[in-house]
């Protein structure tokens, strides 16, 4: 795996699939040859539009095949690559882009004026270069200046312990911070992925996720399988339900909150997908009653990837470890992945008795450089050589991992521990309850009151009063929540997890 970059293995799998199709987006398809004919005209236009040898570009698009060679060009390039989350506001995407100081700004002209326009103005105005995928009246068009570029291969300039990408946290805890990722380490994601995530010869994937995100972390893996993508630009529980049919696609990535979507549009469709084989699904916690109704209506073909923008992958939960009769596997986030390792740590650091909670830390081939120019806060994310993923889990006898909440999720409620994450599952277990959401709330007399908001099912209904005795019959009365709120969604971050922030800031302020 060492001495591999992330662009070196893409024109390995493109060269291989010279006369197949590897890529599919709305405006057509593309085959291995002429993917990698583009990718070099890609990799002339970025150093024109940039004038550097080694080019920072960052994107906004949405998913197509255009804009994830650009990414690979950029890399090729040996420089780096920051994507820009297609739901941010201006206001996002300018502190990203502060923050992460690229050249060239590459711009999808299908987005809305009202985002992409004062973001070309102020961009430009501060020494930047603008162009776009496609003709457009906000710089230059890279696909135009591509297509002048002479058709021959160079050389890649890429370096595998050299950053070639910086990916944004989600910002859930603190402001976002860039993640720094080499190219070889982008590499090794993408093995561990190929050879450990069950991704089958030949896969038809259907790329539903933004790019930007986790969806974009499962296309090479796949061209490495032999497979090939389809992307789909403007994902929706009824369009990704579509392609899925249409398409024959054999696997996808889903956050949770989009795969209850397609639970409900499948059992409610009464629709078959014969060809599926995986949904993937990570970037938030799963209900095991939600989990056991998406395998129910889809069937055995539910795996799950932990990770984070630090490390990812870093345990998985394949179908075959769904056990019936082991309810802690429903629970849990999997066992670590390839030659991942993992501890379960004390606040001191030492090692967690077995069974007992602590912070989940882990190390391998696929985990961060550091935070991009913040060298305290990658201090304290890489100290002893471990990733301190800031999860709190424990550690089942089997090796499977159950993740209990966040570090800063764990609420102190009368000098007592509580896990959000344990009473999120028991709350998620009452049969009128679709969601729920724990967390806590300064208190007087408690310290901290252990806080609730849970979205009931359809056609049910359920008191504050029944669910609090509902946690404390099982949980005991320290975790059950002292206030319950109703709410007909859960506020959710652009990255798709649900935003405890708000949540807690609402119930504060009544």
């Amino acid at each position: 795996m060492s001495g591999e970059t992330y662009a070196g293995l893409v024109v390995q799998a493109l060269r291989g699939a010279a006369d197949r199709v590897v890529l599919v987006g709305e405006d057509g398809t593309w085959s291995g040859q002429a993917a990698c004919a583009w990718l070099w005209r890609l990799l002339g236009a970025l150093r024109q539009c940039a004038s550097e040898h080694k080019p920072a570009v960052a994107i906004l698009s949405h998913n197509r095949p255009d804009a994830w060679l650009a990414q690979v060009a950029t890399m090729a390039a040996g420089g780096r690559i920051t994507w820009l989350h297609p739901r941010g506001s201006v206001a996002d995407h300018l502190a990203v882009l502060n923050g992460s100081a690229p050249r060239l700004l590459l711009l999808d002209p299908s987005f809305s004026p009202a985002v992409i326009e004062p973001l070309a103005e102020r961009f430009r105005a501060t020494g930047g270069v603008v162009a776009s995928l496609g003709a457009s009246g906000l710089g230059s068009d890279l696909h135009a200046l591509a297509g002048a570029q002479p058709e021959c291969e160079m050389e890649l300039q890429c370096v595998p312990d050299e950053v070639g990408l910086l990916a944004y946290t989600g910002g859930t805890t603190g402001g976002p911070k860039a993640v720094a990722r080499t190219h070889g380490q982008w590499a090794a994601m993408a093995r561990i992925i190929a050879d450990h995530c069950e991704v089958g010869e030949g896969s038809r994937f259907l790329a539903a996720s933004p790019l930007s995100h986790v969806g974009g972390t499962m296309v090479l893996p796949v061209l490495l399988k032999g497979g090939c993508v389809r992307m789909l630009a403007a994902p929706s529980a009824e369009s990704i339900l579509e392609a899925l049919d249409s398409w024959a696609a054999t696997s996808t990535l889903l956050v949770p909150t989009a795969l209850d979507a397609l639970v409900s549009h499948v059992r409610d469709s009464g629709l078959r997908l014969p060809a599926l084989r995986r949904v993937y699904y990570g970037g938030a916690p799963i209900a095991p009653a939600r989990l056991r109704r998406a395998c129910e209506v889809l069937g055995p073909v539910l795996f799950q990837v932990y990770g984070q923008a630090e490390g990812f992958p870093i345990c998985v939960l394949p179908p075959s470890a769904l056990d019936p009769s082991i309810e802690h596997r429903w629970r849990s986030c999997g066992r670590p992945v390839g030659s991942t390792e993992i501890r379960i740590a004390t606040t001191d650091g030492a090692e967690a008795a077995p069974g007992t909670v602590g912070e989940l830390l882990a190390r391998g081939p696929q985990v961060m450089t550091g935070y991009w120019k913040r060298e305290d806060a990658s201090r304290l994310a890489l100290q002893g050589g471990w990733l301190h993923t800031g999860d709190l889990a424990r550690l089942h006898d089997d090796g499977f991992v159950e993740l209990v909440g966040r570090t800063r999720d764990m609420i102190i409620s009368g000098g007592f521990n509580v896990y959000a994450r344990d009473v999120e599952t028991t709350l998620e277990a009452h049969p009128a309850i679709e969601a729920a959401a724990v967390f806590g709330v300064a208190d007087p007399k408690w310290g901290e009151a252990v806080t609730a908001c849970v979205v009931l099912r359809p056609g049910c209904v359920a008191t504050e009063a029944e669910l609090m005795v509902w946690v404390r019959q099982q949980r005991g009365a320290y975790q059950a929540p002292k206030r319950i709120g109703f709410a007909a969604v859960l506020p959710l971050t652009s990255v798709g997890k649900v935003d405890k922030r708000a949540l807690a800031t609402r119930a504060g302020q009544t």
